[in-house]
């Protein structure tokens, strides 16, 4: 499996990028999933989602991600 970084700024095609995300990082969603997602907003903050998590919250965090980098297989 190899990760992929969608660059909000230059979204032709997505970058393959080694892994950001560890096993012991868990979903900011307080569910207690492993978390595959990570989202680096406009801001400069991180966010990191389980895979139904961010399905959940993807359209809203189009809006607000600067980088998304998406780990899940």
């Amino acid at each position: 499996m190899t990760a992929t970084m969608l660059d909000m700024e230059d979204p032709e095609e997505p970058k393959e990028i080694p892994k950001f995300l560890k096993s012991w990082d868990r979903c900011d969603q307080g569910c207690g999933a492993q978390a595959s997602v990570l989202v680096e907003t406009d801001s400069g903050s991180q966010l990191i989602f389980c895979g139904h998590h961010y399905n959940q919250f993807e359209p809203n965090l189009f809006a607000i991600a600067h980088r998304i980098f998406d780990e899940r297989e």
